[in-house]
This record gives structure tokens, C-alpha cells and sequence, in this order.
């Protein structure tokens, strides 16, 4: 039970180099947690036990129609803006360039 939560904790040393002119390299293991999962998943399986993902409802699509009317009503707006900035910017003394 201690090796598994030193697992979920992490922080253990894991290996100690002592390199020629004193340096000292120490490696460390990393936060796993995994053997304290499967201890607390065989200890109470009604918590802990892994479950598989729940399916998801299919995604309701939009008539390629309707699609088509949104996006060039998009771009309606956008175009609009576009003008308004530019009629703006001009009236300050700013000429912008036509595409």
C-alpha cells in the first residue's frame, strides 16, 4: 500500500549519478497514480472500477440549404462591415484600397 501511494505522489528517487568532478545527477519519478487506481478499483470496484464512455448522441446535421443561406447572409454582414469601415476611414482621411 505504501509503494502505491509513493507512486501517486511521486517524488521517489529513482536513479543517483555521481559524475567526475563532484556533480551529483539525481532523477526523480514522476506524479503516476496508476497502481494506486487499480488498488482502489479491486479494493471497492462500485467507485473505482474503470467504466467504458458513455455514447454520445449523433450530432444533428443542418440541411446543406439552410447552410447555404446562413453563410451567404454571413457574408452579406461581413461585406457590410467591410464598407461601413472603409466609407469610415475615408471620411478621416484614410483612402483604402478596393480588392
Amino acid at each position: 500500500m505504501d509503494a502505491a501511494l509513493r507512486d501517486a505522489v511521486g517524488g521517489t528517487l529513482v536513479a543517483e549519478t555521481i559524475r567526475p568532478g563532484g556533480f551529483v545527477s539525481r532523477r526523480w519519478s514522476a506524479p503516476g497514480g496508476h497502481i494506486a487506481l487499480a488498488m482502489l478499483a479491486r479494493m471497492e470496484p462500485e467507485s473505482w472500477a474503470p467504466v467504458k464512455p458513455r455514447e454520445q448522441a449523433p450530432v444533428q446535421r443542418a440541411e446543406p440549404a439552410d447552410d447555404l443561406a446562413a453563410l451567404a447572409s454571413a457574408a452579406d454582414k461581413v461585406a457590410a462591415r467591410v464598407e461601413q469601415t472603409r466609407t469610415a476611414r475615408e471620411r478621416g482621411g484614410l483612402h483604402l484600397l478596393s480588392a
